[in-house]
C-alpha cells in the first residue's frame, strides 16, 4: 500500500514539472528575427556614421585644394626659339642731316648760333653728335628732341633697319635676308629705340640638333647668328639685349636685360647662351590663381603684355598722352609723355589720374600668368673677329631648363574614385553591380515616363 501511494506521489510530482515546464515562455521566430533587425539596425548606423566621417574627411581634403610642386630639370633635344630684343639710346640712331632737312626750325634749338650755318653732312654725323652729347647728355637731347617734335617725326629720322643690320644665320641657313624669317617689331622703351626679332625656320617655332657627345667634344653649333655693320656701330658704346619668348616684346621688370659695352676700335663677336625657366600654374580656387589673357582679336597675350596695353588706353583716353613707363609704338602721332609728366609734375588731379590708372590696371589684371617663360642670359667676353660685321651670336640650350608645375594634390576624379571606394568599404557598392542596376532603374522610370507624358498631353486636349 505504501508503495502504491509513493508510486502515486512521484507520479503527480513529474506531471506537475512537465506542466511547469509546458508553461515556460518558448523562443518563437519573431523574437529571433526582432534580435537581427535591432542588430541589422546598429550596424547599418555604425557604418553609416563611419561613412560619413570618412566622407567628410575626402570632401575636406578636396575643397583644401592642395598643390604639389614638380620639377623637372633635363637638357632638352629640342630648342625653342625665342625672341630677341636690342636695344639702343634714340639719338645715336637718328640721322641729324634728314633731321635738320625735315626740320630747320631745330638748329636754333640744338646749336648755339656760331654753329647754326654749319652744314651737316654723313660725313660730319659723328662730330656733331658727340657736340650734341656733350652739351645735353644722351636724356637731354632727347627730351629736347621730343619736346618738339611727335614720335613718329622722331621715327622717321632715324636710319634704316638695313644701315645696321646686314644678314642673318638661322641653323644651316646661312647669309638669309633678315625679313625673310623674321619678323621685326619696332617700338620705344624709354629713352631707347628697340627692334625686336621674331625667327621661324619653315614656319616652325621651334629648331633642333643632334647633342650626341655634347659634354665630350667641343661646343660648336649656334642658333642664330645676327651680322650688324660695324662702321656704324662703332659709333656707339653699348647695346641692351634681353631673351622673351617667340612672337612677344618685353614689358614689365621681368625681364633680364643685358648691357653690353661696344669697343669702336675692334669687330666683336658677342656670344650667348640662356637657361629656360617654365613656371606651369594652377587657376583658382587654388592658392596660385593664374589665369589666362586675351588680347582684343582673341589671342593669347601674357599679362605683362595686357597690361601694357590697358595703362596705354587708360592714358591716352585719360591724360592724352601715352603712359610714361609703357611701350610706345614707332609711328605714334602723340608726342612722348615725358614732356606732359615733367609740365604737370605738381598738378594734383593729374598725379591723381596717374594713380587711377595703375590701381584700375593692377586690380584688372591681377593675377599671373599660368604659363610663364623666364629667360636667363649667360653672356661672354666679345671675341675679336676678321671682317667688318660684327655679330650676334645665340647658342643652344646647352645646361639645363627648369620646369616648375603646380599640380592639384586631389583632382576630383581622384575625389569621386574614393567616393566610390567609401561606398564600397561601408555598404559594399560595386561598380560592375550597382551600377548598372541604378541605370536600368533610371531608364524605366524615364521610359514610363515617356509613355505617360503622350497621354496626359492627349488628355489635356
Amino acid at each position: 500500500m505504501k508503495n502504491y501511494q509513493n508510486r502515486l506521489k512521484s507520479s503527480k510530482f513529474l506531471f506537475n514539472q512537465k506542466n511547469k515546464l509546458s508553461s515556460s515562455p518558448r523562443p518563437t521566430k519573431s523574437t529571433s528575427t526582432r534580435h537581427f533587425k535591432l542588430l541589422s539596425s546598429t550596424f547599418k548606423i555604425l557604418c553609416f556614421i563611419g561613412f560619413s566621417a570618412q566622407l567628410l574627411t575626402i570632401l575636406q581634403r578636396y575643397l583644401q585644394f592642395d598643390m604639389r610642386t614638380r620639377v623637372n630639370v633635363h637638357v632638352p633635344m629640342i630648342t625653342s626659339l625665342p625672341s630677341f630684343t636690342l636695344c639702343f639710346e634714340t639719338v645715336n640712331l637718328v640721322n641729324y642731316t634728314k633731321l635738320f632737312e625735315l626740320h630747320p626750325e631745330l638748329k636754333r634749338v640744338l646749336f648755339d648760333e656760331d654753329d647754326i650755318e654749319s652744314m651737316l653732312t654723313l660725313e660730319q654725323r659723328q662730330t656733331q653728335l658727340t657736340r650734341l652729347i656733350n652739351r645735353f647728355g644722351h636724356r637731354g637731347l632727347f627730351l629736347q628732341l621730343a619736346a618738339n617734335l611727335t614720335i613718329s617725326q622722331i621715327t622717321e629720322t632715324l636710319v634704316q633697319p638695313e644701315q645696321l643690320f646686314q644678314s642673318i644665320d638661322l641653323l644651316d641657313q646661312l647669309n638669309q635676308p633678315i625679313e625673310k624669317h623674321c619678323q621685326i617689331f619696332n617700338f620705344y622703351r624709354y629713352f631707347r629705340y628697340c627692334y625686336t626679332f621674331s625667327c621661324k625656320l619653315n614656319n616652325n617655332l621651334s629648331v633642333s640638333k643632334s647633342k650626341d657627345g655634347i659634354y665630350t667634344e667641343p661646343i660648336t653649333y649656334g642658333l642664330l647668328f645676327l651680322y650688324m655693320k660695324h662702321n656704324f656701330l662703332s659709333q656707339l658704346e653699348y647695346f641692351y639685349l634681353t631673351f622673351t619668348h617667340l612672337d612677344t616684346i618685353p614689358h614689365g621688370i621681368l625681364s633680364k636685360w643685358i648691357t653690353q659695352s661696344i669697343d669702336a676700335h675692334k669687330v666683336q663677336q658677342f656670344r650667348y647662351n640662356f637657361v629656360l625657366l617654365t613656371l606651369n600654374l594652377l587657376p583658382s580656387p587654388y592658392a596660385s590663381d593664374c589665369a589666362t589673357y586675351k588680347d582684343s582679336r582673341g589671342q593669347m597675350v601674357n599679362r605683362e603684355s595686357i597690361l601694357d596695353q590697358c595703362f596705354q588706353n587708360k592714358s591716352l583716353s585719360l591724360l592724352n598722352t601715352h603712359f610714361a613707363k609703357s611701350t610706345i609704338p614707332a609711328y605714334s602721332s602723340y608726342r612722348f609723355p615725358f614732356r606732359v609728366y615733367y609740365e604737370n609734375r605738381d598738378n594734383i588731379t593729374f598725379i591723381e589720374r596717374v594713380e587711377d590708372i595703375i590701381d584700375f590696371c593692377y586690380d584688372r589684371y591681377s593675377q599671373f600668368d599660368c604659363q610663364h617663360y623666364y629667360y636667363a642670359i649667360q653672356d661672354r667676353d666679345p671675341i675679336t673677329v676678321a671682317g667688318n660685321l660684327s655679330v650676334i651670336f645665340i647658342d643652344e640650350i646647352i645646361e639645363p631648363t627648369f620646369t616648375l608645375t603646380l599640380y592639384p594634390r586631389m583632382t576630383l576624379l581622384d575625389c569621386l574614385v574614393q567616393m566610390g571606394a567609401c561606398l564600397g568599404t561601408w555598404f559594399g557598392f560595386s561598380i560592375y553591380y550597382d551600377v548598372p542596376t541604378i541605370f536600368t532603374f533610371v531608364h524605366l522610370i524615364l521610359t514610363k515616363l515617356r509613355v505617360l507624358c503622350p497621354k496626359s498631353s492627349a488628355l489635356n486636349r
